[in-house]
């Protein structure tokens, strides 16, 4: 019995021939076989992103082969408010940032088409950005009827940074 190892070898259809020289006690003998190799299958990950407007979270989505293993430096069409191809990194993954993404659901798709080596896949998933929680800060104020005085109003983000060219009614 022969182990051969068939690591490395490109999806293909293959003639194998194999040969037994003759020796003292045995004849020749020969054997012929077609090995078949089909491509891996490969698979997007991606999980549903909930963040808020201009955060700097990021979409990932990770492409790998059936051992888990990351798939690299290939194309992956991506439509997340249009359509745009990326490659993949030496993890297999895409990073997408969603910076300046108005807020709203986004349904997402990833697909790669596959290659010589590969079968294609996509996935779809969601980006969720939500509006920034907002406070009004107002200082109470008393005065007198006949004289004017201001009211000061002031709109801040969440982290308590002042909002500019804001309206209030």
């Amino acid at each position: 019995q022969i182990n051969l190892s068939l690591r490395g070898l490109s999806p293909d259809t293959y003639d194998i021939e194999a040969t037994f020289n003759e020796n003292d006690f045995y004849e020749n003998s020969t054997a012929y076989a077609k090995v078949v190799i089909n491509k891996d299958i490969s698979s997007l990950t991606a999980n549903t992103l909930v963040t808020v407007y201009n955060s700097s979270d990021e979409l990932v989505i990770t492409l790998k082969d059936s051992s888990n293993n990351p798939i690299a430096n290939v194309t992956v069409s991506v439509d997340l408010d249009g359509t745009k191809k990326h490659t993949t990194d030496e993890n297999g993954q895409i990073i997408i940032s969603t910076k300046g993404l108005t807020p709203k659901t986004y349904n997402v798709t990833a697909t790669f088409k596959g290659n010589e080596n590969y079968k294609g896949s996509d996935i779809a998933t969601e980006v969720i950005i939500n509006k920034i929680t907002t406070q009004l800060h107002a200082d109470a104020l008393t005065k007198d009827y006949v004289i004017a005085k201001e009211f000061l109003l002031i709109v801040r983000d969440e982290n308590g940074n002042p909002i500019a060219n804001t309206s209030v009614s």
